[in-house]
């Protein structure tokens, strides 16, 4: 691909649920095995009232002729523009990437201010550059339930870094194992909601 998997410009009231049949507690909607430019699998601008949920993401790699940097590719979400309201990311396995730490998984950047996102249960994330990075205004983000292995970005030392602009939310319950710390930045409040661990 030389662009996003799924363009989401506009997209309102759409779940994506990749559980077979609908039912059942593990992902049956995978992306494998192809190289994303400077894009990410799904790539939400102006949306409201989307979900993800039960997917996984397994050996996918940057493709150097469209991204030069392993910050410029996401594996999951690149979340950017307009703005997106009420979405919810949940139930996701984050498997290893093609080539280590060479890829990341979230994002939400480049433009726009964005509200009430939650990323919950990331039940596996191994060997990303960022877990996720917030670059942009964002009210009402909500981390909860992750479970994270070597994974961050040593230049800038962070695994999850919230840049310094007004986000405002809360984490809790992410287990970080040989992974860089979260790195807060932001200028709004990004509450610590406890639970966490090697972060």
């Amino acid at each position: 691909s030389t662009g996003a998997i799924f363009d989401m410009s506009g997209t309102e009231y759409v779940t994506f649920d990749g559980r077979p049949g609908g039912i059942g507690s593990t992902s049956g909607m995978i992306f494998k095995d192809y190289a994303i430019p400077q894009a990410g699998t799904f790539q939400p601008t102006g949306t409201d009232h989307c979900t993800f949920k039960y997917l996984t993401f397994q050996n996918l790699s940057r493709d150097t002729a469209y991204s030069d940097q392993p910050y410029k590719t996401w594996a999951g979400f690149y979340i950017y523009g307009a703005t997106n309201d009420n979405m919810v990311i949940d139930h996701i396995w984050f498997k290893a990437p093609a080539v280590y730490r060479d890829i990341s998984a979230l994002q939400i950047a480049s433009s726009g201010s964005h509200g009430s996102i939650t990323v919950s249960n990331i039940m596996e994330l191994d060997e990303y550059h960022y877990a996720m990075s917030v670059d942009v205004p964002v009210s009402n983000l909500v981390l909860d339930t992750w479970v994270m292995t070597d994974t961050g970005r040593t230049a800038a030392a962070a695994s999850i870094r919230f840049f310094p602009v007004n986000v405002t939310g809360s984490y809790q319950n992410i287990t970080a194992t040989s992974s860089s710390p979260l790195r807060n930045n932001s200028t709004g409040t990004m509450t610590n909601g406890g639970g966490n661990s090697g972060i």
